[in-house]
């Protein structure tokens, strides 16, 4: 497959505060139970999440752009799970979307995947702080 590259014409955040990301990001997706092996967290890895956060988010530093990280890999992630076998089974995708919109909505079921719980981690980090007004604008972005 060739390999794709991106002219993003606008700065990122300096290589140590990459670095930091990258590994805090690396960390997170274990310790979040995202991903189970080490060929999984690599192939993640090299799509380059802390990168993205940092072109997409110039300046930010310290947690948001761990936040923004964690965000753009969680995204990768579950996009990647809709390229294998979920791709021909609808009903079943429909199901896991639904328990990930709960979670916007604030449902109180307890996530139950280790997807649902990396996403409720994202997702409460992000929404911290914010008003019942923005949360509702962000959460319709995901349904």
């Amino acid at each position: 497959m060739e390999r794709v590259v991106f002219d993003l014409p606008f700065p990122a955040a300096e290589l140590p505060v990459l670095t930091e990301a990258a590994q805090w990001h690396r960390r997170w997706l274990v310790d979040s139970g995202l991903l189970d092996s080490p060929a999984a967290v690599d192939r993640v890895m090299s799509w380059a999440p802390h990168r993205c956060a940092a072109h997409f988010h110039p300046y930010a530093r310290g947690p948001e752009l761990l936040l923004a990280t964690d965000f753009y890999g969680w995204m990768m992630a579950a996009d990647g799970q809709f390229d294998g076998p979920l791709a021909d089974r609808p009903d079943h995708v429909r199901r896991l979307i639904r328990r990930h919109v709960a979670i916007l909505e604030a449902d109180g079921r307890s996530p139950l995947s280790p997807a649902e719980k990396a996403f409720t981690d994202v997702w409460e980090r992000l929404i911290e702080g914010m008003s019942p007004a923005w949360r509702a604008r962000a959460a319709a972005c995901f349904t």
